[in-house]
């Protein structure tokens, strides 16, 4: 089964206009929900490079072109979502709580907006996903980016 992928060629919406999948580079701004304004969330580390093998399906929109995998994630109205739940769970243990329309980000951030700072920060501490962000931008200017977002 193909990991969840984007065809080469995927035009991907950064603050500099449309890239090219395979052109998207760690520290890119990306457009991550359409909006006025748009939100926009930076390119990782991850490394998230894969081929599409022979006879991988490939899925699209409304008549577009196929261009993305099964196992594809994407943010929608009602949350993260993706054909295949099950492959992009196994791909991203973090999407613990994909395909649930009662648990999405909005909900997240009102129980997170109702925590005190101190005990947030302590909380999301523990959550091992976290550990490489905390590490990266420093617990403060997590926590500050944080309280700016919420």
């Amino acid at each position: 089964m193909a990991s969840g992928t984007l065809k080469p060629g995927t035009q991907v919406l950064t603050d500099y206009g449309p890239k090219t999948i395979e052109d998207i580079r760690e520290g890119d701004a990306l457009i991550t929900k359409a909006g006025n304004p748009p939100q926009m969330g930076d390119c990782s580390d991850e490394i998230v490079k894969e081929a599409c093998g022979e006879g991988t399906i490939l899925f699209g929109f409304n008549d577009e072109e196929p261009f993305f995998t099964a196992n594809h994630v994407f943010y929608t109205t009602t949350g993260l979502r993706a054909i295949d739940p099950i492959g992009a769970k196994r791909e991203n243990p973090w999407l613990e709580h994909l395909n649930y329309p009662e648990i999405t980000v909005k909900s997240i951030a009102r129980v997170l907006k109702g925590v005190p700072n101190t005990q947030r920060q302590d909380m999301l501490s523990h959550i091992k996903e976290l550990q490489p962000v905390l590490q990266r931008l420093g617990a403060q200017n997590f926590m500050e980016g944080l309280a700016r977002e919420l």
